[in-house]
């Protein structure tokens, strides 16, 4: 059975049963890693973005590192996209961009078809790999809530901000879908 994991190369044993070393059975299961469909959040334009301060995309400062592929909120915003049910998960590297102040504190929410699926304060210097389940999703959904004193539009990134799906599930109609390379990874770029 084909299980997505764009972190394993395609075609890598995850499990089988019975496991190693245990008594056959008349069934035998093996899983194994199918190459996911990887696309961009920051490929496609918003469905809705409400009392932002500031939205857009491309690469991002994040705790050190640039990164591709990033979603930048800033201020206090709100950013609904489009997901069409379509997908199986949200991957992203999340925090405050390092051109922020020192003291930035920022709530980052996500919710998916209005169900809280995030909710933390990021702070400066730090940085979190979240995954969000947004299996029959239809949209998802971004706040961020500046908590540092006075107003200094800090920067939220949703750094390598990806959809991950099924291949064949697509159709096009939530933009170009592209196909991560052997190992299950999105391209590397400097």
């Amino acid at each position: 059975k084909g299980i997505l994991d764009d972190e394993k190369a395609e075609g890598e044993v995850i499990s089988t049963t019975p496991d190693e070393g245990e008594r056959m059975t008349s069934e035998i299961v093996v899983e194994f890693d199918t190459l996911p469909v990887i696309v961009p959040l920051a490929d496609v334009e918003p469905a809705q973005r409400d009392s932002c301060d500031g939205h857009e995309s491309g690469e991002a400062p994040l705790n050190g590192t640039s990164i591709q592929d990033s979603v930048m909120l800033y201020g206090d915003c709100v950013v609904e996209y489009d997901l069409g049910r379509d997908w199986v998960s949200l991957k992203a590297t999340v925090g405050i961009a390092d051109v922020s102040k020192s003291d930035a504190r920022v709530r980052l929410r996500i919710l998916v078809d209005g169900r809280e699926a995030y909710n933390k304060i990021l702070i400066f210097g730090s940085s979190e790999d979240i995954e969000i389940d947004i299996t029959d999703a239809l949209r998802i959904r971004f706040e961020t809530i500046e908590i540092s004193d006075g107003y200094s539009d800090e920067e939220v990134v949703l750094g390598n901000v990806r959809r991950i799906g099924v291949p064949g599930n697509h159709a096009g109609r939530c933009g170009a879908a592209r196909a991560a390379p052997g190992n299950g990874h999105p391209p590397a770029r400097s």
